[in-house]
């Protein structure tokens, strides 16, 4: 990595590794002199000046240090990070002790007054209680009646149909209800066509059918869209022999 890619940090960290490793050689290099110089006085002061050329003197080569700086970054240097000591207490506020509440004793008499022991009598009573209970049936409400108006305060084109129903005795199809309701409508004068007739008597049927229960719709292979008094019908809503047409 360049110089001008690191950080001042890191560049710092550089100059003094490499100041260090400086002052190493420049140990182990007065460490050599000295050597060279002992050497010296050794070599002068034992043997005897042979002719010819002096010898010279075999000069100790400096061992590299082991400690050479590597090319690049220096290792940074390890932290032992202190352990965190387990007792240490957690910042905030102190727990709070836990109190043991004493258990209540389970033999500890209610306040008021003692209930009073059930005798056998009152526990007949109360069993006699549970299966008349289980006996009683809800009894159903009556069936509405067209004869009866069933409560249901009948306007006058209701009273119509159902008056009209009872004359035949028999089902009528709409058509035939429809005939029946436009001379009706113009012997009271009022004033409506056929299309209104049969719009009128569509919602009536529709009324007295689906939301009183007073008129039920009936039908098979010989008649289509006829209509008869429920008292008419079966409970299981088959309509009477005696209410068909002949």
């Amino acid at each position: 990595m360049k110089a001008k890619d690191m950080t001042s940090k890191e560049l710092e960290e550089l100059l003094v590794h490499y100041n260090s490793a400086k002052k190493k050689l420049e140990f182990q290099l007065e460490s050599t002199k000295q050597t060279i110089a002992d050497l010296k006085k050794q070599v002068g002061g034992a043997a005897p000046k042979r002719r010819g050329r002096p010898a010279k003197a075999k000069t100790a080569t400096a061992a590299k240090p082991k400690t050479a700086a590597k090319r690049g970054r220096p290792a940074k240097a390890k932290t032992t990070t202190a352990a965190k000591p387990k007792t240490a207490a957690k910042r905030g506020r102190p727990a709070k002790a836990k109190t043991t509440t004493a258990a209540k004793p389970k033999t500890a008499a209610k306040r008021g007054r003692p209930a009073k022991a059930k005798t056998a009598t009152t526990a007949k009573k109360t069993v006699a209680k549970k299966t008349a209970a289980k006996k009683t049936v809800a009894k159903k409400p009556a069936a509405k009646s067209a004869s009866q108006g069933a409560g249901y305060k009948l306007s006058d084109w209701d009273q119509f149909i159902i008056d009209d129903l009872k004359k035949a005795k028999v089902v009528l199809t709409k058509n035939q209800l429809c005939e029946d309701a436009k001379k009706w409508s113009d012997s009271k004068k009022k004033g409506l066509s056929q299309d209104q007739v049969y719009t009128k008597v569509s919602n009536v049927l529709h009324k007295l059918t689906n939301k009183k229960s007073l008129v039920n719709r009936f039908s098979n292979d010989k008649i289509k869209n006829a209509y008869g008094l429920s008292d008419w019908f079966t409970a299981s809503g088959n309509l009477k022999n005696s209410n068909l047409p002949k």
